[in-house]
């Protein structure tokens, strides 16, 4: 997905979605690491620091769909907008093709959204072996991403730094799903 945002460092960005239901590492400095669940992984240069709490919209439709909040020089991750909402008990009416006038509504539409076959599954393989995975040194996140040719969805691992040793260690497929890994660099928050 194309995405865009105008935040108070950067002003107006664009980038694109890397991965969903993604779990995340983020640095907050001397306060330490918080781990973040069911996040959007984003592109290189979408936000940096002063950007925390712009909206990301849809490229093309200005539909919200996420809250930027993290990121380092070669990501960026964002709350998806639907989480957002339920948390803080709000609702943005905005022109969507949903034409959903309630936060109450918009969850019920996202309800029906079928659920594509292979995400279902990646889903299941991800709850299977994302703590083993986060727990290698050097792992900040694992999300549901594209491959590099993208044809195909995969588990996607987002490493520090991509070395020798983390491509020996991070398994190329589990349970039959192909892994990508993505440099990501140390996510901190903005």
């Amino acid at each position: 997905m194309a995405i865009t945002k105008s935040g108070r460092t950067t002003g107006v960005t664009t980038g694109s979605v890397l991965a969903v239901n993604s779990t995340v590492n983020v640095s907050y400095g001397s306060c330490g690491t918080t781990r973040f669940i069911r996040q959007v992984m984003t592109t290189a240069g979408l936000g940096s620091s002063g950007d925390s709490g712009s909206v990301v919209l849809e490229q093309g439709t200005n539909t919200p769909v996420g809250l930027y909040f993290a990121g380092s020089a070669l990501s960026g991750v964002m709350n998806p907008i639907l989480d957002v909402y339920t948390a803080l008990r709000v609702f943005v009416d905005t022109d969507t093709t949903a034409q959903v006038s309630s936060l109450n509504e918009l969850r019920q539409h996202a309800e029906k959204i079928p659920v594509d076959e292979r995400i279902r599954l990646l889903k299941q393989i991800q709850k299977r072996h994302e703590a083993r995975l986060l727990s290698v040194p050097g792992v900040r996140g694992v999300g549901i991403g594209m491959n590099e040719a993208r044809n195909d969805t995969v588990l996607v691992v987002f490493v520090e730094k991509l070395n020798d040793k983390l491509k020996n260690t991070i398994p190329s497929e589990l349970e039959g799903a192909r892994v990508r890994m993505i440099e990501s660099g140390v996510i901190v928050a903005h």
